[in-house]
């Protein structure tokens, strides 16, 4: 009988240094002398890098089991390939779509989902792992089954038509899994591997029925030492359950057993590992002094957080081993990405991940998707903007964004329909070619997306080194892509329940990627599965929540209740094997970071995983909480920075020693010069301050005037503002809207109620008396005016949201056969009476002897459309003048024999400013009115008994306000005529002297009343509420600067003459 000995303890890289001294005392010189075999190949780069240390490097050769399998099997019975993963899983797909059609209680759709598939991809899997290899074995097994006979004949005729096909879809040199193994299993592994001496096998503790027939054949071949991590004496307690399998086949081949204590890494980590889950508690608790356990508040923090101590683990010491384990490695991917290149961190990923986590893979979903009857536009907007795809140019994307978002509907029709000539034809295209998807055969539906794959340039957007994505990753979706279309070549279209998109589909959501490497950095990314074995100087072990650890995998019943019948299908319970893999994590690493989030994405409190509390049983460890505040990224030194009095220092420290480059200390200098003189009341050219000549230059007299009445309260409102949009010409971000902005509609609402008006007019200055006239004509006038209005706009919407903002403006207007937007009580309950048919009931029932004269009446020079109109001019107390222009919405005059009277009005489709905001020095516009009035109205009235001006608020659909006028604020009229004649010049004269001068800076005002929340320029400014009164009494200083009144701590009545502001 040949040597054979098995060793045991806690650590894996120590048993394993131990089996290779054995192996090579007892092998010959010579390459490939020492065979080293194992379940996976995720180590073997370590393994060989381990026996090369102080053995012949060539000696040793490593191989996976299912490799030697197959390759043992060729030189056995002559070449032979084996059936690609993707065809077998077809041969699956179709055999399970043929079964279902008289099984509806299987599957609620007419095919077979992923998810089904998949359960039976397992189910069978563990069929060839027992030795039920043909249909006549699991006929014979499931014979006298207990299961009830749905479960039990659905279970054989699914195997029995999987087996059928797969056979179809072999050729003759073509060898399954399970053949090789019974085939092999017999072999003489002596004759067929003349050249190896000793093997060495590691990684096993759950090996199938036939796995274990060819590890016997082997070992009957071969000395063999074998390698299993065992944490107690006869491996029956603690995590040892786990390996009950692998333990019995080594004991029935007579291993002899070494233990080997000796152990790298952390002593009292491997201690650790061997207290878990025993019967008793350790007799002392202690924390370990190598286990540390961080609870951050999200796992966006927990990846920030292992990014960071791994940047300080590596300035220390370069060559630290470093491993991350992630059981929820899915949900944590994108998380670990964008921190580890924020971190500027090199990484390998060692794990499979789903291909429609991918770019690639998103390509193909939203291929499939746009084939389908009436797409979606969200679908064709995700494809276009794809890094990987080249269809449109970058405007035509933008286009294609801004369209989706501006639509109403969700259809890709409708998004198309609103596009330019070129994007439309591209869309067309498109949708010819993916026709086939849905409609065509297999072969055409492949095709197509094989031309589309081609068209986008794919692959050359993976060759360019400034593709913004994970080019490891996304070049292993491609591959795997190709290899599932070509699975579809031995599939003929009469077999297929499913459409050849859906079919395509459905094949993308059952496949996976098997261990692909995104750079060959010295930190190592794995699932905890894929971890077995695996030794690190600095572990983290990321994510255990209840979630995540254990993986329990979730069976079915259909399949539970399969096993409770038939044990010998039963599998290693997901609870035993995580707590064994957790065990070998910790004996086999030097120091251990555990982490944990309070909450998931969505802000919802997580469970802890139970193995946490296993932990908290052995050794009363406890989580630090909190946010880690160490530098470990640019950011993070930034943010540390910040609030240090000598930044300067430290800013050019940071580029001297390279943490900043030098771009980047000049561009901190600047920022941090700008915050700390933004932080002084006293102005600064970074507060906004120009100088005059400057002012002169950009935004000369001639460009500023004549001003209008709200572009002077705009700079009053906020000098940086009014900086950005007047001075500087940045324009406001164009929103996409569903329905017209407040200009727009402002705008509609004063040219139809001008219209309104003025069509009722004998000539311009005669008043309009709407008594006069039968309200049904007047409705069917104002219905004629505003549909006129309506289509000469200068805007374009549709949808429901437009629909229903029509509504609150025509509703209940006029004859409904003539209305096009009378109302309408569906789709929704909407407004049964629109602005417009209230306007004119208010407007016809209106008291008084006023009457409604004139209309947008404009007064100054430069309106556009205007001329011949006479320039308007406001003296200043200083001698000089300041222009103005505008128009006035409504002027209604009272002319009788002793007096006239003048009420203004100014329309506000949204919120109305207080009469306070006029006496207190932020709006201008009714005392400019109304000294316009007085020249608009010069030849017609000789003089004013009576001055009035008010705000009509029109907001739809129904809010009607017209509020105290302006001369409600003054005792006479005499005071209001001071007013208009002293105070408004001398504010006029200080605000356009701050303009001359350069006085741009930010709201003297509350950010709620300025409006700071709803700014476009909001993250260029610096408005810091704190300071807003020391700068105020500074500013109040400043000849040159205007600080309205309320926004200091005077009250108008002191300083003027009306009422108290309160």
């Amino acid at each position: 009988m040949t040597e054979r000995t098995l060793f045991i303890g806690p650590n894996q890289q120590k048993l394993e240094e131990e089996a290779f001294d054995w192996a090579h005392s007892r092998s010959e010189d010579g390459i490939g002398r020492v065979l080293y075999l194992s379940s996976a190949s995720d180590r073997h780069e370590r393994v060989q890098a381990s026996w090369a240390a102080s053995r012949p490097p060539l000696s040793l050769t490593t191989d996976t089991l299912p490799s030697l399998v197959y390759e043992a099997y060729e030189k056995a019975t002559g070449p032979h390939t084996q059936l690609p993963e993707a065809t077998d899983r077809r041969a699956l797909e179709l055999s399970l779509d043929s079964i279902i059609a008289d099984r509806d209680w299987l599957s609620s759709q007419s095919h077979a989902p992923a998810s089904l598939v998949d359960a039976f991809d397992r189910r069978f899997a563990r069929f060839q792992n027992v030795g039920l290899t043909t249909p006549a074995l699991v006929r014979e097994e499931f014979e006298n089954s207990e299961l009830p006979a749905r479960i039990r004949d659905t279970t054989v005729a699914a195997y029995e038509t999987y087996y059928e096909r797969r056979q179809s879809v072999s050729e003759p040199w073509t060898v399954t899994y399970s053949h090789a193994f019974e085939t092999i299993a017999d072999a003489d592994f002596e004759d067929l591997y003349p050249h190896v001496d000793v093997i060495v096998v590691s990684g096993f503790f759950d090996p199938g029925a036939l796995e274990q027939q060819v590890l016997e054949a082997l070992f009957t071949a071969f000395p063999t030492a074998a390698v299993l991590p065992t944490f107690t004496p006869d491996g029956a307690e603690g995590v040892d359950p786990a390996t009950e399998t692998i333990r019995d086949l080594y004991r029935s081949a007579d291993f002899d057993v070494e233990q080997v204590e000796e152990t790298h890494g952390s002593s009292a980590l491997s201690g650790l590992a061997r207290s878990l889950y025993q019967n008793d508690p350790p007799a002392q608790r202690s924390v370990v002094d190598d286990l540390t356990w961080r609870e951050l508040p999200t796992p966006e923090r927990e990846a920030r957080f292992v990014a960071r101590d791994i940047k300080s683990q590596l300035a220390t010491d370069e060559t630290t081993d470093i491993g991350v384990v992630i059981p929820g490695f899915e949900a944590y991917e994108g998380y670990f990405a964008d921190a580890f290149e924020t971190f500027d961190l090199e990484y390998s990923v060692e794990t499979s991940s789903a291909p429609t986590d991918t770019f690639v893979g998103t390509v193909v979903e939203n291929l499939v998707s746009l084939s389908e009857p009436e797409p979606r536009a969200a679908t064709f907007t995700e494809l276009v903007t794809n890094p990987l795809v080249d269809v449109l140019d970058t405007d035509a994307e933008t286009d294609v964004v801004a369209t989706e978002r501006r639509v109403d509907s969700a259809r890709l029709q409708a998004v198309r329909d609103h596009t330019d000539r070129e994007i439309a034809s591209a869309i067309d295209d498109l949708l010819d070619t993916l026709e086939s998807l849905h409609t065509g055969s297999l072969t055409q539906g492949i095709e197509a997306i094989r031309t589309c794959l081609a068209e986008f340039g794919i692959e050359s957007a993976l060759d360019e080194d400034t593709t913004p994505v994970d080019v490891g990753r996304e070049r292993a979706a491609l591959d795997e892509v190709r290899r599932i279309l070509a699975s579809f070549e031995e599939v003929d279209d009469a077999s297929m329940a499913l459409s050849p998109g859906a079919a395509v589909r459905r094949a993308l959501h059952g496949a996976s990627l098997n261990g692909y490497r995104d750079t060959t950095g010295q930190v190592t990314i794995l699932n905890h599965l894929d971890a077995t074995g695996f030794a690190f100087d600095q572990l983290y072990l990321v994510g255990l929540t209840s979630e995540h650890f254990p993986a329990v995998r979730r069976h079915a019943a259909f399949f539970e209740r399969m096993v409770d019948a038939h044990p010998i299908l039963e599998v290693l319970d997901d609870r035993l094997r995580d707590r064994y893999i957790f065990a070998t994590l910790l004996a086999n690493a030097g120091e251990v970071t555990l982490t944990t989030p309070e909450t998931d994405p969505d802000a919802t409190a997580v469970v802890r995983s139970p193995i946490l509390d296993e932990l908290q049983r052995v050794t009363d460890i406890e989580p630090e909480t909190g946010v880690d505040d160490r530098v470990g990224s640019r950011e993070d030194l930034q943010r540390h920075i910040a609030p240090r009095d000598d930044r300067r220092e430290a800013i050019d420290a940071a580029g001297e020693r390279g943490d900043f480059t030098a771009t980047q200390t000049i561009r901190a200098n600047r920022g941090s010069q700008c915050a700390s003189e933004r932080a002084d009341p006293d102005l600064s050219p970074h507060d906004g301050l120009l100088e005059a000549e400057t002012v002169a230059e950009v935004y000369p007299k001639d460009e500023r005037e004549p001003y209008s009445a709200s572009r002077i309260e705009r700079y009053v409102n906020c000098g940086f503002q009014f900086y950005m949009e007047h001075v500087l010409d940045v324009e406001d971000d164009d929103g996409v809207e569903r329905t017209p902005d407040p200009l727009e509609t402002g705008t509609f609402v004063h040219d139809t109620f001008e219209r309104f008006y003025a069509d009722l007019q004998d000539g311009a200055g005669d008043g309009v008396d709407l008594a006069a006239y039968d309200r049904d004509r007047l409705e069917a006038h104002m219905l004629d005016v505003a549909l006129d209005e309506l289509a000469s706009a200068d805007f374009e919407y549709s949808g429901v949201f437009y629909r229903r903002w029509l509504e609150q403006f025509f509703a209940g207007l006029g004859d409904p056969d003539e209305n096009p937007h009378y109302g309408n009580p569906r789709p929704h309950q909407g407004v049964d009476r629109g602005l417009f048919v209230r306007f004119v009931e208010r407007e016809h029932s209106r008291n008084g002897d006023a009457l409604p004269t004139w209309f947008e009446a404009p007064f100054g020079e430069g309106l556009r459309g205007e001329s011949g109109l006479e320039a308007f001019e406001i003296d200043l107390p200083n001698g000089g003048s300041v222009a103005f222009h505008g128009y006035i919405d409504r002027i209604d005059v009272t002319v009788d024999a002793d007096d006239a009277h003048v009420q203004l009005f100014d329309y506000k489709t949204g919120s109305t400013p207080a009469m306070t905001t006029t006496t207190g020095g932020t709006t201008f516009q009714l005392p400019l009115y109304l000294l316009a009035a007085e020249e608009v109205l010069a030849g017609d009235i000789d003089d004013f008994d009576e001055l009035s001006a008010t705000y009509y608020q029109t907001k739809p659909p129904n809010r009607f306000k017209e509020p105290r006028g302006i001369e409600s604020k003054f005792d006479s009229t005499a005071e209001l005529r001071r007013f208009l004649d002293e105070v408004v010049p001398q504010r006029l004269q200080t605000v356009s002297s701050a303009i001359e001068h350069g006085r741009f800076y930010t709201t003297l005002l509350s950010q709620r009343e300025a409006g700071c929340e709803y700014c476009s320029y909001r993250r260029a400014c610096d408005v810091r509420p704190n300071q807003r009164r020391e700068r105020v009494n500074v500013l109040n200083d400043d000849s040159q600067s205007y600080v309205p009144v309320r926004a200091t701590a005077r009250d108008f009545a002191v300083d003027s003459w009306g009422e108290s502001d309160d």
